[in-house]
């Protein structure tokens, strides 16, 4: 977590002193200041860049932007850049603003649960509060309504992907799919069993190292939440892109982009919810502090590894480079599919003004 500040750039041509329609929503961490990214901006750019407004002193900067981003995907059009006017922009500030006072109110809960997170647990287990258990009713509310949140952006997702064919790599932004490079790695297993001995002779101290393990008990699976649902996600067809065959873009269609607004959309949702479970979470686990175990809230088991050894791989590939690269093997590329988290196409192709009110009053 990095404290910093988000900033509203918009850009005036120097010519007729047009203000662009387009806001860059970004940030700056520590002690850089929003002048210091409009400098950087300003290279290169034949229209001035101006500084709209910006919510200063945020604790956590890069995790608002993230949220007011997603919140506010909308109005996204690529990247950092947003279709707003200047009332707009204070609505957001507005919004910014209180989710900063949310982020500073929560801060102690956040440090102590990082100083927890160093602690070996003792081992212990005890039964929650009060307190603890009305936390935790309303995570198991909001972690269920993010497992149904998830399961209709997987839907929606198929649907996208069901809609084109295997010629297909991209719908003009909306979505892309691309392979990877080959890539190639050292098969440490396989020369261990091979040549134990040789192995033996390269070893390299392993230090001890702090593991946490975070279970929840009140977390909500899909399937506890709606059984119909998670079987419908279960019946979705599998991705198969191997046979991708060529690099084809196809335009997009008003089907089509109700479908990319609808994943959009719950991402926004998603983030909304997520945004009050991370808080939650931080008083949960500053809470639990160094017990392993709250009875009806959470197992949180943080232990520390013994000091070993492993293979020195540097040290086989130095002394027998043959060997070394015998036991390298090459591994094909892997497709991913990117759904654009943003619209970069005209954004009136669909009904834009309750989707935006929303925006404002779900916050």
């Amino acid at each position: 977590m990095k404290k910093g500040e988000i900033y509203f750039n918009r850009e005036v041509d120097f010519l007729t002193a047009q203000t662009s329609q387009y806001v860059k929503m970004g940030i700056v961490q520590e002690e850089r200041k929003s002048e210091d990214r409009k400098k950087e901006h300003q290279t290169g750019n034949p229209r001035e860049i101006t500084i709209e407004t910006r919510i200063e002193d945020t604790p956590d900067a890069l995790g608002l932007e993230s949220t007011l981003h997603n919140r506010f995907n909308a109005r996204r059009i690529y990247g950092e850049w947003f279709l707003l006017d200047s009332q707009e922009i204070e609505n957001i500030k507005l919004v910014g603003l209180r989710l900063r006072d949310e982020q500073i109110s929560n801060l102690p809960y956040y440090e102590k649960m990082v100083i927890a997170n160093e602690l070996l647990s003792n081992g212990l287990t005890r039964d929650a509060s009060q307190e603890e258990k009305a936390l935790a009713e309303r995570a198991s509310q909001l972690t269920g309504e993010i497992s149904i949140l998830e399961a209709r952006k997987s839907i929606t997702r198929s649907a996208l992907l069901q809609s084109i064919d295997l010629h297909t790599t991209e719908i003009t932004g909306i979505l892309s799919i691309d392979k990877s490079k080959e890539s190639t790695s050292f098969n440490k297993a396989k020369f261990i069993a091979d040549h134990p001995e040789i192995s033996q002779q390269y070893q390299k101290v392993k230090p001890a190292k702090m593991t946490a393990n975070y279970s929840a008990t009140y977390k909500m699976t899909l399937n506890r939440i709606s059984k119909e649902i998670n079987e419908e996600v279960k019946a979705l067809p599998k991705e198969l892109h191997d046979s991708r065959i060529t690099n084809q873009a196809i335009d997009r269609s008003p089907e089509l982009e109700v479908l990319h607004a609808n994943y959009l959309e719950y991402d926004r949702e998603i983030e909304i919810l997520r945004w009050e479970l991370t808080f939650i979470e931080w008083k949960i686990k500053s809470s639990i502090y160094n017990y392993e175990k709250v009875v009806d809230l959470a197992t949180w088991k943080r232990t520390l590894s013994p000091i070993s050894s492993e293979l020195d791989v540097e040290a086989v590939k130095k002394h027998h480079p043959a060997l070394y690269d015998a036991y390298m093997e090459t591994k094909p590329g892997k497709w991913s599919v990117h759904i654009n988290p943003f619209r970069p196409y005209p954004i009136n192709a669909f009904s834009l003004n309750e989707f935006y009110s929303e925006c404002i009053e779900t916050v």
